[in-house]
């Protein structure tokens, strides 16, 4: 199911730490987390969560960025705008390809 996300994530994770990458290690743990979070809540295995609630969870958590983007640039935070700014290109990364409305 989501198993070839979870090993990218994993593997990914094990990347950042060895690079010394703070921010994706801190990401990845967070979506990792979360991805937890919902096989417990729904009564799964994080084996069995399809890649379709993988992708709606980084979903989430890509609007949460971007709302704290906002809130950040609002409040002209330099350092936090950019971090968050590199954690949305890290999430980006992860999910599937929007189409733009060229493409539709």
């Amino acid at each position: 199911m989501g198993n070839k996300i979870i090993l990218e994530l994993k593997r990914d994770y094990k990347e950042s730490l060895i690079e010394k990458d703070s921010i994706r290690v801190g990401l990845i743990q967070m979506i990792r987390g979360n991805i937890q979070n919902f096989a417990r809540d729904n009564k799964l295995t994080e084996d069995s969560i399809s890649e379709k609630d993988i992708y709606t969870i980084m979903s989430k958590e890509l609007r949460q960025q971007r709302d704290s983007l906002e809130a950040f640039k609002k409040a002209n935070r330099e350092d936090l705008i950019n971090e968050t700014e590199i954690k949305i290109m890290i999430l980006e990364s992860y999910l599937p390809k929007q189409l733009t409305e060229s493409e539709i």
